[in-house]
């Protein structure tokens, strides 16, 4: 406060302590505080000692806790947060003034903030308060949908990972409501396939999505990642050897999917070159690129994936029969567990092995300047280096969305 004048003064029997500063020749207020038991009650120089001592004074009724707003919003954080910030719709939007019209509308129901640092973990938890009907909008979206244990198909080396978990028709809806256009397209669309194929396509493509849907991205070794940057990043057997990508998603009627893609296949004729095999009682699709790397079409049971890259179908037939390593085998770690819980949108990123795959790269696969760069990257994988799994989420909550991170510690 840069204060050169400390007075003090009791207003109502409360005692309260003044700091002022010298502004030219006028000596003025920049402090007032008081202490009142526990606590420690500050007012900056718009505020005075006589607000000071109404706050003290003040009935129930009439302080922060009884507004809407702030019970609204204070419910929706942790009790044991180190740092909350609470901000009502009108001082929301006047922070957003003069942004976009649609997210100065959206912020008009005020929003909350926490922070919580343990031993453990950093989390962090956004609110937004969302008028009544974009409140429901956000919950219709995640409503309805049945869990599906879908950790167990991604392999215990996957380096990151998305989650969804949405009601597929009211996404539909929601999105031909926002282009009349594209409703009429996507119903010529699927006359025609329904043509072609003599099935009832939305039935069995669409309407058939049970609304979990799982991606995975797997890397092999630090050695692999070297042995494709040496390669100039354009080696297609490189990369296959290096990344492994994986996506799952839930259907209500497996066969009827099935059913579907074998009748538009043999319209198709030799048009679509496919080669059929089985890993397991995995049904693979396996369609060739221009580009060069194969994509792995699977079905099994209520299940249909996608996969990429050396020995991907095989591994994907383990983990949809319950053979494979996965992801939440084990002792599953608060970042899994977090991840894995029900929510819109998840996503997550295993940073240890983040780090120890950096830490492993070869400064002379990087190429001319390969020993500055990895220096580098070193010096970044320092301040990981302690840094476990980082997770986050966004899920409907009443009243509103929430977004939350987590960071966990090693």
């Amino acid at each position: 406060a840069a204060a050169d004048l400390v007075t003090e003064t009791e207003v109502d029997s409360v005692a309260i302590t003044t700091l002022s500063a010298k502004v030219g020749e006028r000596t003025v207020p920049q402090l007032h505080y008081a202490f009142v038991g526990n606590l420690a009650l500050l007012t900056s120089s718009s505020g005075s000692p006589k607000l000071l001592s109404s706050l003290i004074k003040q009935k129930k009724e009439q302080s922060l806790t009884s507004a809407g707003w702030y019970q609204k919003l204070a419910t929706k954080l942790p009790n044991d947060a180190d740092l909350q910030l609470l901000a009502n719709g009108s001082f929301a939007e006047s922070m957003l003034a003069g942004q976009d019209a649609k997210l100065v509308e959206l912020a008009k129901q005020g929003a909350a903030f926490s922070f919580s640092l343990s031993s453990s973990a950093l989390a962090v938890k956004c609110f937004l308060a969302l008028d009544e009907q974009n409140a429901k909008m956000a919950n219709d979206l995640a409503s309805g949908v049945a869990p599906a244990d879908m950790g167990k198909l991604l392999p215990a080396d996957t380096i990151a990972a998305m989650k969804m978990q949405i009601n597929v028709a009211k996404a539909i809806e929601l999105a031909l409501g926002m282009q009349p256009d594209a409703k009429a397209q996507m119903e010529k669309g699927l006359a025609g396939l329904k043509k072609m194929t003599g099935e009832d396509v939305e039935k069995a493509t669409l309407q058939n999505l049970g609304g979990n849907l799982l991606l995975g991205l797997s890397v092999s070794s630090a050695e692999k990642l070297n042995q494709l940057i040496a390669s100039g990043g354009n080696d297609m057997g490189a990369i296959s050897s290096a990344f492994r990508f994986l996506l799952w998603l839930d259907l209500k009627d497996g066969p009827a999917l099935q059913r579907l893609v074998d009748k538009a296949l043999a319209s198709a004729g030799n048009e679509i070159p496919v080669k059929q095999s089985k890993a397991g009682p995995v049904r693979v699709l396996t369609i060739p690129t221009p580009e060069g790397p194969k994509v792995h079409v699977l079905f099994h049971k209520n299940l249909v994936g996608m996969c990429l890259g050396a020995g991907c179908t095989d591994e994907a037939a383990k983990l949809a029969t319950g053979a494979g390593e996965s992801l939440t085998q084990g002792t599953i770690s608060a970042g899994k567990k977090a991840f894995f819980a029900p929510a819109l949108l998840a996503n997550y990123q295993d940073v240890g092995r983040t780090v120890d795959l950096v830490t492993g790269l070869d400064a002379s696969a990087l190429g001319s300047g390969g020993m500055a760069i990895k220096m580098g990257l070193d010096m970044a994988m320092v301040a990981l280096k302690n840094l476990e799994e980082l997770i986050f989420l966004l899920r409907p909550e009443t009243g509103g969305v929430a977004f939350q991170a987590l960071l966990t510690i090693r």
